[in-house]
């Protein structure tokens, strides 16, 4: 009776090679698959023999365990680790999820829209623990790329058991000034595509009886929130299709659950000042961000615990216990969305801030730093004195914002929280130095345009496409790498008549200047503008950024940086004319 029970055993946990069984990801998953009639009808044969048969020689017994033992091993193989479908997986909780049931046994399913090289190294870390994934491209709001996704998984497994419905987007603005096409592409994705998804999963699992689907909602779609109509509507109704779900294939054993995760650790948070992150702590009675890994180990449990078969219909927030308390603190943060949180809107708009630094700048250059210029001189120092505080503070937001994200070169992504800040921040600056060339310098109308026209391109990226600021970021630190060199060049340009030192230094840094100048806006500038001409010509931006969006950046960034080279080339040409006359006056 003991090798009976062994081989049972051998055969429930058989999800795994044989040096893995017994191990905690096997228990897990076992109850996906009953004992299988070949390991019952060993197990009975074994124990007739071993009751009837006593008189049986050692050799004898040991040779019909090895037989036993080699039909035990060639019935685990036929027995698979249940396929898992994961949407949105490349990054923040659908990754933890993919790696999650990976390392319990599972084979996975990685799916991602554009970040392709995040879903490749989520699969070999998958395969690293000796599971089994691949990554499939796709986006799930398009029915034919959810067929396909499915197909690919059921050629490569033969079936799927479980279906995680992660992949989400936010399109966040407040209601009044959202466009349809905001309300829609988060629809599409975040509603639509868990329809879809589960429509096409529910197929495969009806067929068998089984299977199990858990749908990443969030607290936003219980209580909703300011600036997140559609957002909060798409999750809400990812709530209701859960619950309606579960009733009809609650008869075929598939059981459909909803999760609902609110703050949850990312580099978004971890990069928030102290101020902000304590009122954000405070909505939590648990006084801490969730973990990515905390809401996989939660749907872990619901897609392969035996204790959670009676478990569906559910929503279950994991959230610290923070839509307990939101009533009370419900005014002091917008959390965008919740689980990655990539974003945050805060009562202050932040370019009004920017906008107010600029001018204080402005107005302290005026009025302390240059009160004793000549007044043309005052108001050029002072414009140059911010463009300072723009230009190297702009290039190191900049690169910070481009190493934290996920896709860096991708110039058709949708923007993050930290390159929405950077945008902000330089809008604030163009407005500020708009403001003080249409007041003092209304004739300088190339400088007027070239400000209307670098704005016009970060405001429509900004708050009407919310996709592209990775290209213009990369080229926003070629304009401003040479800032801090240039601005100390022309305020020492406007005293070299009466000061010598600032004639001295006009002078030492002139070649210098030029000669980064030239290569950032006559070399590295192009370059970066041919590769977006590239990717956008060859459909890189397709159903992100609209054609008229693209083309006019282009063209805006296209006139910037001919003006450019236009420019430093006039003043290459007065350096050496200048350097010619010396040297004849010298020979004179």
């Amino acid at each position: 009776m003991a090798a009976a029970a062994s081989l049972a055993g051998s055969n429930v946990v058989a999800f795994k090679p044989a040096a893995h069984l017994g191990t905690s990801a096997d228990t897990r998953i076992a109850h996906f698959r009953p004992l299988s009639p070949v390991s019952r009808g060993l197990g009975r044969r074994i124990s007739l023999q071993s009751g009837s048969r006593s008189s049986l020689a050692s050799s004898g017994v040991r040779a019909q365990v090895a037989t036993v033992e080699t039909a035990s091993a060639e019935a685990a193989q036929k027995v698979e680790s249940p396929v898992v479908v994961v949407t949105g997986a490349s990054r923040g909780i659908g990754k933890a999820i993919a790696l999650s049931l990976g390392k319990a046994g599972c084979k996975v399913l990685v799916n991602y829209a554009r970040s392709s090289k995040e879903a490749e190294e989520v699969s070999k870390e998958i395969e690293a623990y000796g599971g089994e994934a691949l990554t499939f491209g796709g986006d799930v709001s398009k029915e034919a790329d959810v067929e396909s996704m499915m197909k690919t998984a059921v050629d490569a497994w033969g079936t799927v058991d479980i279906l995680i419905n992660n992949a989400g987007i936010t399109r966040d603005t407040l209601l009044m000034r959202m466009k349809k096409s905001q309300w829609q592409e988060v629809i599409d994705l975040n509603l639509t595509g868990v329809f879809l998804c589960t429509q096409a999963a529910a197929k495969i699992m009806m067929k068998k009886r089984k299977g199990r689907i858990i749908n990443i909602a969030s607290v936003v779609g219980l209580v909703g929130n300011v600036g997140q109509a559609n957002y909060s509507a798409a999750k809400a109704g990812v709530i209701g299709l859960t619950k309606s779900v579960a009733k009809e294939y609650a008869s075929r054993n598939i059981n459909v659950n909803a999760v609902a995760p609110g703050f949850i650790a990312s580099d978004m948070t971890s990069k928030l000042g102290d101020d902000i992150e304590k009122k954000i702590l405070e909505t939590i009675p648990l006084g801490r961000y969730g973990q990515p890994e905390e809401v996989a180990g939660l749907v872990e449990f619901l897609a392969l615990n035996p204790a959670s078969s009676y478990i569906t219909g559910q929503v279950l927030t994991i959230d610290g216990g923070m839509v307990i308390s939101l009533k009370k603190h419900r005014s002091c943060v917008n959390y965008l969305q919740p689980g990655d949180m990539d974003a945050l809107v805060l009562v202050c708009p932040t370019l009004l801030r920017f906008f107010a630094g600029f001018i204080a700048m402005y107005f302290l250059g005026y009025s302390v730093f240059f009160r004793n210029w000549e007044l043309k001189h005052r108001k050029e120092a002072s414009s140059c004195l911010m463009s300072l505080a723009h230009g190297s503070p702009a290039v190191i937001m900049a690169v910070r914002a481009l190493l934290h994200s996920q896709t860096l070169g991708a110039f058709a992504d949708p923007d993050s929280a930290l390159e929405n800040t950077v945008l902000e921040f330089s809008m604030a600056y163009f407005l500020a130095d708009l403001l003080h060339y249409m007041v003092f310098f209304p004739d300088e109308t190339l400088f007027i345009l070239h400000h209307l026209a670098t704005l016009y391109v970060f405001v429509t990226c900004r708050y009407m496409i919310h996709h592209g600021a990775h290209g213009l970021l990369l080229l926003l630190i070629l304009a401003e790498v040479t800032s801090a060199c240039q601005n100390v060049w022309s305020i020492a340009g406007s005293r070299k008549a009466d000061v010598p030192a600032a004639a001295r230094l006009h002078e030492f840094l002139a070649a210098p200047f030029y000669a980064l100048y030239s290569v950032v806006r006559g070399i590295l500038g192009p370059v970066c503008l041919f590769k977006m001409g590239v990717f956008y010509l060859n459909g890189g931006a397709h159903g992100l950024i609209p054609a008229w969006a693209w083309i006019s950046w282009m063209v805006v960034i296209g006139s910037a940086i001919l003006v450019s080279i236009l420019w430093v080339s006039n003043l290459w040409a007065e350096w050496i004319r200048e350097r010619s006359h010396r040297a004849q006056k010298k020979v004179g």
